[in-house]
Parts: structure tokens; C-alpha cells; sequence
């Protein structure tokens, strides 16, 4: 009986660890991170700039929200989503922005500000959410985490 009982506790304190570095709540401030896990490619991190540049180029912005350190559904987006050849095809008619809430490492004061703001303004409650704006910055649409194994094909039809 006691064996159980250790059991279940190590099993709820299991989930709350994986919901706080999965998650982040309302009025929370980013937490450091390094971000070796960071999707490569032309991510952008200036929003003001990139707004500037989809409204100029006449394209969309694709914000993501995401700590790619310690989220590990973050992580598996970019693998399976933002590293394949189907979302370079998906990408040309975006402007990408990485918005990174890290976990471990600073980001520096004027970016994580800009990060804060954002996920303020878009009221971004849990990673990864993904948001579709049109080239003035209204959203269009957002997708909010993200299910393992989901691939690029179907994640990026709900885009379009």
C-alpha cells in the first residue's frame, strides 16, 4: 500500500513538471533559456520589422510562440513541422517570426520584453501556439500546441 501511494505521488508530481514546462500563465514574465532546439531558417525575432516587411512584400506573418528548450511538444513541432521540406514549400507566402519564452538562459532585456508584450497581446496561455496574421496584423487564426507525431502535411492544412 505504501509502494502505491509513492507510486501515485511520483505520478501527479510528474505532471505538474510537465505542465509548468509546457505551459506558461497569465501575467508570467519569460523565463530564461538557451535555444539549441530553435528551428533554422528565416525566422525572424523583430516583430515591428517584420510586420513592416510582410505589409511591404504584401504577405502574412506566422508568429510562433515557443520555448524550444523545454518544451517538448515545441521541440517535436519543429522536427516534424518546421525542419521539413513541405513547410519550406508552406513558407514562402510568410513572414516568420520566433517568439521564444526560453526556460534556462536570458534572452536579451529588449527582446524578451518584446516577447512578454506579444504573448500579453495575443493572450498565449501554452506552448506552442502558432499564429496566422494578415500583412496589417490582425489574426487570421491560431493553432495552441501541438500533437506529437501530427507531421507537416496535416499541421499546415489547418492554415490554409
Amino acid at each position: 500500500m505504501k509502494n502505491l501511494l509513492m507510486l501515485c505521488a511520483l505520478f501527479i508530481l510528474a505532471g505538474v513538471v510537465v505542465f509548468h514546462l509546457t505551459t506558461i500563465h497569465v501575467g508570467m514574465k519569460p523565463v530564461p533559456a538557451a535555444l539549441p532546439n530553435a528551428p533554422t531558417g528565416t525566422w525572424l525575432t523583430d516583430y515591428p520589422a517584420a510586420k513592416q516587411q510582410a505589409a511591404r512584400q504584401n504577405k502574412r506573418l506566422l508568429l510562433d510562440f515557443s520555448d524550444s528548450e523545454a518544451c517538448y511538444p515545441c521541440q517535436c513541432l519543429n522536427r516534424e513541422v518546421w525542419e521539413t521540406g513541405e513547410f519550406g514549400d508552406f513558407a514562402a507566402d510568410y513572414v516568420l517570426v520566433r517568439l521564444e519564452f526560453p526556460f534556462r538562459t536570458k534572452l536579451p532585456p529588449d527582446l524578451a520584453q518584446q516577447n512578454y508584450e506579444l504573448g500579453q497581446q495575443f493572450s498565449v496561455t501554452i506552448f506552442p501556439t502558432v499564429i496566422e496574421l494578415d500583412s496589417s496584423g490582425h489574426e487570421i487564426m491560431r493553432q495552441t500546441g501541438y500533437s506529437i507525431g501530427t507531421g507537416a502535411v496535416a499541421y499546415l492544412a489547418g492554415f490554409r
